[in-house]
């Protein structure tokens, strides 16, 4: 009996040993499961808080995105006005696009898992300033074959030009993602991009005669006092004066040009010109320059040529 008993002792030792090692070995199971999910959280907490664009990055991408509203303008420009030099700056500019596409690629990794959204907003954007520059050929050609602007092919332009910065838009959205605080120098590349949208919807109003672009000039305008809000909140200690001043001088020279188009049917280079002035000012202040200079270190360039020449459009 008491071999019995002792028998009986051992088994319930083994037993109680083997249960305890396989609730050691499960737990140890359940760590390493829940270690492994920890881990992915946190890397993917690190991927959403580190942002799609470097500091690098961000600036080779705002080159481009204003190239192509600067091109828009130039290309607007020479129709209104029949300037060669305008459409010489346009043929420049819109061949050194491939040298700013390159210098982007070079400071990011289009190929990376988390870049695959902006990678489709990219190529699209790509694509639509190669078919810009088509655009721009028969839109050019068609104006000088009669001094006259061809509306269909300006339309066919600015369709390009729309898909263009709307990819970028898409791109600087996927970047914001990331709440951060609005440095100065992201508020002055906002705001710059703000304006060079409203001089591109400024300058195909009288082109196109189509009211709403006029009313897409003004949303813009409107657009940057919402967005110079935001940046003065941020930025308590900064006045933004110099960009400010610039903006007001823009829509100022803008409304004016605007009644004389609404009052002629058609504007000369002369009812252009100041607002011309403004815009190369405003480019030479917060666009052209590749860092951001004070007012006082840019030089401002005056248009001083004058024409009576109108300029017809065909629907």
């Amino acid at each position: 009996m008491k071999k019995m008993s002792i028998l009986i002792m051992l088994m319930c030792m083994i037993m109680f040993s083997s249960v305890a090692f396989a609730a050691e070995e499960t737990n140890e199971s359940a760590l390493a499961d829940e270690t492994e999910a920890v881990t992915t959280q946190v890397e993917e907490v690190l991927n959403q808080t580190e942002p799609l664009l470097t500091g690098e990055a961000s600036g080779a991408f705002g080159d481009i995105h204003k190239k192509v509203l600067m091109l828009t303008e130039e290309a607007f420009d020479y129709l209104l006005t029949g300037d060669e030099q305008m459409k010489q700056e346009f043929l420049e500019e819109y061949a050194s696009l491939a040298e700013d596409y390159a210098a982007f690629e070079k400071v990011i990794d289009l190929n990376s898992e988390k870049a695959s959204d902006l990678k489709v907003a990219y190529d699209e954007m790509v694509a639509a300033t190669d078919a810009m520059g088509v655009a721009a050929e028969k839109m050019f050609a068609s104006y000088e074959a009669n001094n006259t602007v061809v509306l269909e092919d300006v339309v066919a332009f600015e369709k390009e030009v729309d898909i263009a910065t709307e990819k970028a838009e898409v791109i600087w959205d996927l970047d914001d993602d990331i709440d951060e605080v609005m440095t100065i120098q992201t508020a002055y590349s906002w705001l710059s991009s703000i304006l060079l949208e409203a001089i591109e919807e400024s300058y195909a109003y009288p082109v196109l005669g189509d009211v709403k672009e006029k009313e897409d000039a003004m949303a813009k305008f409107a657009e940057f006092d919402d967005i110079l809000a935001i940046a003065e909140t941020e930025n308590p200690d900064v006045s933004f004066e110099d960009i400010k001043t610039v903006k007001a001088d823009l829509l100022q020279k803008a409304e004016t040009f605007f009644a004389a188009y609404e009052a002629n049917g058609s504007v000369t280079a002369e009812d252009l010109e100041p607002f011309e002035a403004a815009v190369e000012s405003f480019g030479d202040l917060f666009v052209k320059s590749p860092k951001m200079v004070a007012p006082s270190d840019a030089a401002t360039v005056n248009l001083t040529e004058e024409s009576d020449s109108a300029v017809n459009t065909t629907v």
